[in-house]
């Protein structure tokens, strides 16, 4: 029991029910320890691929950055305007790559970078002012 002032505050303990209905009861008892609950053993995960675009929206040019790459790994870029038609590509020679705008017109834009045959690493939007 804990007094502050002139409040009282006293604890006490509930059972989780998960249904009941007059005096029967019924539903999934909890475990005691978390361990029953997930898996325990070591598990190894990889860093998703990222695309890092700036500036966004770009003018001229775009700095594409790639993160969580296999830098061995021979990489493509397709660029995709919003109607779906691919409007640029070619091969990432560096990280980080300058994407040129050229005669692209202002608008949002879809970048995929993917390896040699062609398997999707990762994709981001791109916007052109």
């Amino acid at each position: 029991m804990y007094e502050a002032a002139d409040i009282t505050v006293t604890g006490s303990y509930t059972d989780l029910v998960y249904y009941k209905k007059g005096s029967e009861i019924w539903g999934t008892p909890v475990a005691s320890d978390c361990f029953g609950l997930v898996a325990i053993e070591n598990q190894q995960t990889t860093a998703k691929p990222v695309i890092e675009v700036f500036p966004n929206p770009a003018r001229t040019e775009a700095r594409i950055l790639l993160r969580n790459y296999n830098p061995v790994e021979n990489l493509r870029y397709a660029l995709y305007n919003f109607s779906g038609m691919k409007v640029d590509e070619g091969d990432v020679s560096s990280n980080p790559f300058i994407l040129e705008r050229n005669s692209l017109g202002s608008g949002l834009y879809v970048l995929i970078i993917s390896d040699m045959i062609g398997t999707i690493k990762a994709t981001t939007k791109l916007n052109f002012d």
